[in-house]
């Protein structure tokens, strides 16, 4: 199962020695969604869990010292922890992330497309026979691994969700593979339980192409 963060109510801790230690440095530095400070220089690799995640990265500004980060990242500390609220930055922490991202999820469009390549092509497939991006990734998020940053609105009459998938390369292979299985079962299921219509019309090019894909054999479903 996907772990889920919403950043509408989350709180990020961070050691209040190793907070002042970055925003006085005069350097770059990034914060990562689990409260890690990391050399942002240095940062290289595939965002995939809360070590990952930025939620800033910059130059602090003394200017205002109640908000080096930003007037969207709310502060507040005691002897031993820095609280950041980011709420107010969500929209920021997309823009940081979502060139890694699996897929995006946003209120006004939806998912339509994965941005890895063999997930493309499952889902590309799987439309053909009816199945929606939207069914996929619930699938992936109850069964796959990964994690899943959001902010949902709670306010009915303002809601939205917008919403960044992660997978490291290890769970992005299990995630290919169970998706793939799961989408090759619901077109078998589909055409079995509905043959004498697939009999009456066919198939078209392009099912017919999804059903070599996913290494379907009619002659076994007859």
């Amino acid at each position: 199962m996907f772990q889920r963060v919403d950043l509408a109510n989350n709180i990020i801790a961070i050691n209040n020695l190793a907070f002042a230690k970055a925003i006085y440095s005069a350097e770059d530095f990034a914060i990562s969604l689990s409260g890690k400070i990391i050399n942002f220089k240095n940062k290289n690799k595939i965002f995939y869990n809360s070590d990952d995640i930025i939620i800033f990265n910059g130059k602090a500004s003394l200017i205002n010292k109640l908000e080096p980060l930003g007037n969207s990242f709310k502060i507040k500390s005691n002897f031993s922890q820095v609280s950041i609220s980011i709420q107010h930055s969500f929209n920021k922490i997309f823009d940081l992330n979502r060139h890694l991202a699996l897929y995006e999820d946003i209120s006004s469009e939806g998912i339509d497309n994965f941005r890895d390549k063999i997930l493309e092509e499952i889902g590309w497939n799987a439309i053909e026979f009816g199945i929606t991006y939207r069914k996929l990734v619930e699938f992936l998020e109850e069964n796959g691994n990964g994690i899943l940053i959001f902010f949902e609105n709670s306010d009915p009459n303002l809601y939205s969700f917008n919403g960044l998938a992660f997978a490291n390369l290890e769970n992005l292979e299990l995630n290919r593979k169970i998706l793939k299985d799961f989408v090759k079962n619901e077109i078998k299921n589909q055409i079995d339980n509905n043959f004498g219509e697939w009999k009456k019309y066919g198939f078209s090019d392009e099912q017919i192409s999804a059903l070599k894909y996913f290494e379907i054999d009619l002659q076994n479903l007859i």
